[in-house]
């Protein structure tokens, strides 16, 4: 029996590790989804970060994007974030800041999931630094987006995986989750 995991201290990576690669990634992509509803009002944004979703998305059900295209995908949907006009003047509420922070951490772990799923063994400078660790970085982010994180929701999508989705080892990709049943077991589904 699973124990639960809205009781335990535990980190998220260490809750999930006994998971597929797959409901890992399906869990920070539903994390990635409730963080894109703050941010749908900035259409400059919203519809790069939206494509890149949906690629992630595609690489967690069919496997058939590469991590290149899901990195570049991330670089292209954040390029401007930088730029002499700053995140913050960019940004219309720091909600929004944690926001994005939180889509990039879960499209970074997904593009490196797709990296070493497909053998590779070297990766773009930001991916390279991202390890199983960069679960509970995506939810430390979603944390700060104050209004709209649930801790139940989270614990829901964590048990979830922990209830369904157990893996022989950490490298087995196991079967795709929707994002619609994620976002419903999270109930976050609309």
């Amino acid at each position: 029996m699973a124990r639960s995991s809205a009781n335990s201290s535990e980190p998220y990576a260490t809750q999930l590790a006994a998971c597929s690669v797959r409901s890992r990634v399906a869990f920070v992509l539903a994390l990635a989804e409730r963080a894109s509803a703050r941010i749908e009002a900035e259409e400059w944004l919203a519809g790069r970060i939206r494509a890149a979703l949906d690629s992630a998305w595609r690489w967690e059900q069919v496997g058939d994007v590469s991590g290149d295209t899901l990195y570049e995908a991330v670089d292209g949907s954040t390029q401007n974030l930088d730029d002499d006009d700053g995140i913050q003047e960019r940004m219309v509420a720091v909600t929004q800041t944690f926001s994005v922070f939180t889509i990039m951490s879960a499209l970074y772990y997904t593009s490196w999931h797709a990296y070493v799923v497909a053998g590779e063994k070297s990766f773009p400078e930001p991916i390279c630094e991202v390890s199983e660790e960069d679960i509970d970085v995506a939810v430390g982010y979603a944390r700060q987006m104050l209004t709209g994180f649930n801790q139940a929701a989270v614990d829901c999508l964590a048990q979830y995986c922990i209830d369904h989705h157990k893996a022989a080892n950490e490298n087995e990709l196991g079967e795709p989750i929707s994002r619609e049943t994620m976002l419903e077991v999270a109930g976050w589904a609309s």
